[in-house]
């Protein structure tokens, strides 16, 4: 049995605005206009929270509309609770 070329056509490469930003251009932002990075602990209280209000409203215990006011009190109690340690 002998294979011919398929006649669908392949969509070209997206362009390069698709992609990631090069190192290069992100050390010439100056330093002022840069977001501040977050310290591990912060990171992993961020982390931790959100994984928490998900499972909140997986349960049916938080809405989607109340996310803003669940996630500030449980964000509040975790660090409340690591800074005491």
């Amino acid at each position: 049995m002998a294979f011919t070329r398929s006649r669908v056509r392949v969509p070209p490469a997206p362009p390069n605005e698709y992609k990631m930003a090069r190192p290069e251009l992100v050390k010439n932002i100056p330093r002022e206009e840069r977001l501040p990075r977050l310290t591990p602990e912060n990171e992993v209280i961020l982390k931790t929270t959100k994984e928490i209000v998900v499972k909140f409203i997986e349960m049916g215990r938080c809405s989607p509309a109340s996310f803003d006011e669940v996630f500030k009190q449980v964000f509040k109690t975790i660090k409340g609770t690591v800074s005491s340690e």
